[in-house]
């Protein structure tokens, strides 16, 4: 059991990996992707620290990769994902697994999601410091990213309750 874990775990943070570089939108200060579904699935799947680890792993190996690569804000970057995958992981921990019949899904989903969105905020701000460029350009788009969370959050609502049911009648989890 606890190697199927960490297989899907791992299953989870390259497909973070692939969907954040390579099934993704970037605009100018944004960055359009579902890049969480992983993080989330495996956060509900397992619990809080397999989401952390999930979001924090899959992250960092999309910063290497991507076109962003290994700076001193690095760790400041990989901390959205992984927060989120830990509060969606303690949420769903405290309701023993069971999504497919709580209603609380989508204000979770929601909230988190704008959570990351502030603490992504919080490090532009940090990363504009240390590299020197302009934090002004980025304002304009916090509202674009706070939609982008919105409709994100919808469609992980309606696309996470059938996955995980039918992960475990598969009996990959």
């Amino acid at each position: 059991m606890k190697l199927k874990r960490l297989v899907v775990g791992a299953l989870c943070a390259a497909l973070y990996t692939v969907l954040a570089n390579y099934v993704s939108i970037h605009t100018l200060n944004m960055k359009l992707t579902f890049d969480m579904l992983p993080v989330l699935l495996c956060s509900i799947l397992y619990g809080p620290v397999d989401g952390l680890m999930v979001g924090l792993v899959g992250n960092f190996i999309s910063q290497l990769i991507g076109p962003y690569g290994l700076s001193i804000t690095t760790p400041l970057w990989m901390l959205p994902a992984g927060v989120r995958g830990l509060l969606v992981g303690f949420w769903a921990k405290g309701k023993g697994f069971r999504i497919e019949k709580v209603g609380l899904l989508f204000p979770v989903i929601l909230l988190t999601g704008i959570l990351s969105t502030i603490i992504n905020t919080g490090v532009m701000w940090v990363d504009a410091k240390v590299f020197g460029y302009p934090f002004a350009a980025t304002i304009p788009t916090i509202l674009l990213r706070l939609i982008a969370c919105l409709v994100t959050s919808v469609l992980f609502t309606a696309v996470l309750p059938p996955l995980t049911t039918a992960l475990k009648k598969a009996k990959v989890v």
